[in-house]
Order: C-alpha cells, then sequence, then structure tokens
C-alpha cells in the first residue's frame, strides 16, 4: 500500500508546482507594481533611464514566467522537473534584477531613499516566502540574490547607521530562510500524508468493491437455497432443522444486505449514485415500505403506526431508491424503540412541499454524536446500538440518496424522548383529496 519514495517526490512536486503557478499571477502583478513605485521614486536621484530601464528588466522576467505559467499548468503531470527547474531559474533571474536595484539606485547622500529601498527589498522577500515557499530552492535563490547585494553595499559603508540596517537585514534574511524552509518541509509532509491516505483510501474502495462483487453471487445462491429448503417443497422439514435452516437464512439475508450497503458506498465514493427520477405517487411508497418491512417490526415486537389516508402528492424520485430511504428510517426506528413501542410514520404539507416524519419511541440520540450520525460506519456508543447490531451505513446511504434527489434528510431528538426523522421533497402536483396535515396557511386540496 505505500508508495514508493522516487513516486511520492514526484507526486508532492506536482502538487507544489499547482500551487505556485495558482498564487504567480497575483506575486507577479503585485511585483511588478512595487518596481513601478521604486523606480519613480529612485528617479528622484537616480538619471530615470537607468530606473526605468531596471524596471523594463522587471517586467520582462515577468512576461517571461507568465508565458510559461500555461504549459507548465498542461504538462506538469508529464514534465514535471522540467518545468519546475524553468520556474526556478526564472525566479532567480528575477531576484538577480531586483538585486541590481541596490547596486544602481543607491547614490551617496540620500540615506532616506536607501532606507526606502531596504524596506522594499524586504518586503519582496517576505512575499517570496509566502509565494514560493513550494519550491524551495527558488524562493531560497530569490532571497540570496535580492538582498545580499544590499547588504553587502550597507556593510562597506562608514555609517553606523547603515551597518545597523546590514546587520539587522542579515537576520531578518536568515529568518525568512528558516521560514521557507519550514513551510516547505511542513508542505510537503501534509501533501505527503494526503496522498498516502487517499492511495490508501483507493486500495480500501477497490478491495470493498471487489470483495463485495465476488460474495454477491455465492450469497444470492445460499439465500436461494435456504428459503427453498425452508419452503417444504423438496422434502419435510424436521422443527429443529428448521428453525437451524431459518437462523442461517436469516444470517445469509443480513449478510446480503451488508453487502448491498458497502456497493451502494463504494458506488457514492466512486462514481457516483444510478438515480431514474420519475413521477411517483407518494402514498404508494409510504405503503409499500411499511408492507415490506412489517416483519421486521414484528421481530422487534413494534408496531408501526400509518399516516391514515395516504397523501395523494406526485413526486418525482426514484421509486426504489425512495422506498430504501424509507427502509432504513423504519428499520431503525423499530431497532431502538422499546418492547411494545410504536413507531409512528406521518406526513406534512407545506406549500408546495411535502414531509414524512418517521418518529420512534426509543432512548434519543446523544448529543455527542448527531454531529456525526450521517457519516460511514456510525453508530451511537451504547450498549443498545451494539445489541441492535447494523452496519453504521444505512443513514449515510440514505442521506446520500437523498442529496441526489433534491430531498432533505434531517432528524429531531431529545435524549429520553425518542427521535423523528423528516424527509423533505418537492411536490410536483397534488392528484386528488390527500391525507396529508396542512402546516401552511394554504388549505388541504
Amino acid at each position: 500500500m505505500d508508495i514508493r519514495e522516487t513516486e511520492l517526490d514526484q507526486a508532492v512536486q506536482r502538487e507544489q508546482l499547482s500551487a505556485v503557478c495558482a498564487s504567480l499571477p497575483q506575486a507577479m502583478g503585485i511585483s511588478v507594481i512595487v518596481a513601478a513605485l521604486l523606480a519613480g521614486v529612485q528617479s528622484i536621484i537616480v538619471p530615470a533611464l537607468t530606473c526605468w530601464s531596471w524596471f523594463a528588466a522587471i517586467v520582462a522576467v515577468n512576461l517571461s514566467r507568465i508565458l510559461l505559467l500555461p504549459r507548465a499548468r498542461r504538462e506538469k503531470n508529464i514534465r514535471t522537473q522540467f518545468w519546475v527547474h524553468r520556474l526556478e531559474l526564472l525566479t532567480m533571474l528575477a531576484g538577480a534584477v531586483w538585486g541590481l536595484s541596490a547596486l544602481i539606485m543607491l547614490p551617496p547622500g540620500h540615506p532616506e531613499h536607501h532606507m526606502y529601498l531596504a524596506l522594499v527589498l524586504a518586503g519582496m522577500v517576505m512575499g517570496t516566502v509566502i509565494t514560493f515557499s513550494a519550491l524551495f530552492r527558488a524562493a531560497i535563490g530569490f532571497m540570496l540574490l535580492t538582498m545580499l547585494p544590499m547588504l553587502v553595499l550597507f556593510s562597506l559603508s562608514y555609517d553606523t547607521m547603515h551597518h545597523a540596517v546590514a546587520a539587522g537585514g542579515l537576520v531578518f534574511l536568515l529568518g525568512a530562510i528558516n521560514g521557507v524552509y519550514r513551510l516547505n518541509r511542513g508542505d510537503r509532509q501534509l501533501i505527503g500524508a494526503r496522498l498516502k491516505a487517499e492511495k490508501a483510501e483507493r486500495v480500501k474502495d477497490e478491495f470493498i468493491a471487489n470483495m463485495n462483487h465476488e460474495l454477491r453471487t455465492p450469497l444470492t445462491s445460499i439465500v436461494g437455497s435456504l428459503q427453498i429448503l425452508n419452503s417444504g417443497h423438496l422434502a419435510a422439514v424436521p422443527a429443529q432443522l428448521k428453525r437451524l435452516v431459518g437462523i442461517a437464512d436469516e444470517s445469509a439475508k443480513r449478510m446480503t444486505d451488508l453487502v448491498n450497503d458497502l456497493l451502494d458506498m463504494e458506488a457514492i465514493s466512486q462514481r457516483g449514485l444510478n438515480i431514474n427520477l420519475q413521477r411517483i405517487m407518494l402514498g404508494d411508497v409510504i405503503s409499500t415500505a411499511l408492507h415490506c418491512n412489517a416483519g421486521y417490526a414484528e421481530r422487534y415486537a413494534v408496531t408501526f403506526v400509518e399516516p391514515g389516508p395516504m397523501p395523494d402528492a406526485v413526486v418525482s424520485a426514484d421509486r426504489s431508491r425512495l422506498l430504501q430511504i424509507l427502509t432504513n428510517l423504519l428499520t431503525n426506528a423499530a431497532k431502538f424503540s422499546p418492547t411494545g413501542g410504536k413507531v409512528t410514520v406521518s406526513t406534512y404539507r407545506n406549500g408546495d412541499r411535502i414531509r414524512i416524519d418517521v418518529a420512534d419511541q426509543g432512548p434519543g440520540i446523544p448529543v455527542e454524536f448527531r454531529q456525526r450520525i450521517f457519516t460511514r460506519f456510525s453508530q451511537a456508543e451504547s450498549g443498545t446500538a451494539r445489541q441492535r447490531g447494523g452496519t453504521g451505513l444505512g443513514l449515510c446511504i440514505s442521506k446520500s440518496l437523498a442529496d441526489a434527489m433534491d430531498m432533505q434528510l434531517g432528524f429531531d431528538s431529545k435524549p429520553g424522548q425518542g427521535s423523528v426523522f423528516h424527509l423533505d421533497m418537492n411536490v410536483e402536483r397534488w392528484a386528488g383529496k390527500t391525507g396529508t396535515q396542512d402546516r401552511s396557511e394554504e388549505p388541504v386540496p
């Protein structure tokens, strides 16, 4: 599962090149503006031709880098090292041009202009720490070529103030180099860790997908064989054996449900869900969900309370996927309701929208668990949750399905007072008299 070091280095370098390409245009624009201001101010004491010639050199170097960016972006995955070297060379050339300013714009007798130039060059170094920390050699080369000429000239001066500025500038330069080094190392570690995590995630998803496909076929055969055996069509099954066959059948069905959930999660993370939107009668889907899960309610000694007359709402949804959501909500409510409890299904109209509520009488959802209730493999850390079983995938899949069909799945819960999961959706039209309760000012048709 580990990525080889050479592959990791190349991947990290591609990421760093992408980061530099993204931030470089803005940085070069600022560089040109600062260079223009510097040339304008220094032209007061230095021949204008010298200042503006230097500015033209700054513009030329930045234009070269601008022209390089489109191809670098296109080919960063093919010739990463090539474009990194080109950007490094041009960045160091830009640093040399900035350093040249100290040689041509520092006439004696104008200390205020000297300090102005020192501040400008220090600002350029700070900008490099932010922009080029991803390319360590380019950043170090730029900073050294920008600052060292000025520091040498100030050190050779007989003025105490210039000596102090040179000493302070050297400390500043060393601090900037250390900052770039730390940022670069941190970036490489973060990018490397992310790439390894992404690689591990891909391998895990591929493994789950392959495992599920390999398990589904034999499980289907096992379930079918057990159901035929349990039906008694082939031969009379003794009572004791029938009980064992029934247990095996239930276990095989649970395994099949787990495989189906894992396949759904693999589809969500890899290629997206297959949603076939159609105009369907919502009441028919609710009735089907209640009927299909009646046996599940009996297993936990729970009663499903229907909403009375079913709503005659026509909605745009994938019938099988909507049935999957309602099944997950009903089975969850049944699992966490006490023996003899009730799971109440209600529908409410609000203008052109309709809400389905599934309310249980369970212990409620712990406050600390609510933020991750819709994440994968999430189950409340309680004895009840472990006893009831489950994969912790149902609500995550339901939320993804609801989002894919432009529905909203949420919940309300109070500890010790049960939970209410609600599914909101738009109504295409009303087919006739509805049994849906009205929560708006609009009368029920």
